[in-house]
């Protein structure tokens, strides 16, 4: 079995968290930002519910972590993005942060290409 972030459900749940940061960290930034925030909730519980279907079955623990986090973290989004979305520290906070949970999904944190070769040993005969 593969780990949980490789999965389709890990993946699924890093970009239900992902989205909703990344339009908080753009959309306060220009007219009718409000518009694309709530849309990104509405995506991010849409994602959140069908990672955790995919999830129970083969990574249980996982799911009820995802149940136990989503909710508290989609309420707490809206006072940070209301009260705090105008401050450019945490606008680029949310911004790196959903930069990085996109990356996880993606699956482009290893340093080293997949295909490259792996590194050579040299030996020395006496």
């Amino acid at each position: 079995m593969k780990p949980f972030r490789e999965s389709a459900a890990g993946r699924m749940l890093a970009v239900a968290v992902a989205l909703p940061l990344a339009t908080g960290a753009l959309a306060t930034t220009f007219e009718g930002g409000l518009v694309w925030i709530i849309a990104s909730v509405f995506a991010g519980i849409v994602l959140g519910i069908v990672g955790v279907g995919l999830a129970v079955e083969e990574y249980g623990g996982e799911a009820v972590g995802a149940l136990l986090f989503l909710p508290p973290a989609l309420l707490l989004y809206t006072p940070l993005v209301a009260w705090w979305g105008g401050q450019p520290v945490v606008r680029m906070m949310m911004g790196l942060t959903a930069m990085a949970l996109m990356a996880v999904s993606l699956g482009q944190l290893s340093f080293r290409p997949r295909w490259a070769a792996p590194p050579r040993v040299t030996t020395r005969s006496a």
